[in-house]
């Protein structure tokens, strides 16, 4: 999977998990600030992210990784793709 196919996937299930409009979800968004999610959400979005793209998400991660921006978090998913 490339880059901008992990970005897009990721896009889709941050909409989906969090019940927005995907165009909501824009590099610059952070889950709890901007699109509504709680720390129940953080949780529940990394194991998906673990399930569908392979990788494994620890607390730290989530602790840290999780709570910055969209755009970080799919650069740190693409990264541990290794795309």
């Amino acid at each position: 999977m490339e880059k901008n196919e992990v970005v897009e996937k990721l896009r889709e299930l941050f909409a989906d998990k969090l019940s927005v409009d995907i165009a909501e979800v824009t590099d610059e968004s952070k889950i709890m600030d901007d699109l509504g999610g709680d720390s129940l959400d953080l949780v529940e979005i990394s194991m998906e992210v673990e399930k569908e793209f392979g990788i494994t998400v620890t607390d730290d991660n989530v602790d840290v990784e999780f709570r910055k921006s969209f755009g970080s978090i799919a650069a740190f998913v693409v990264e541990k793709c290794g795309r």
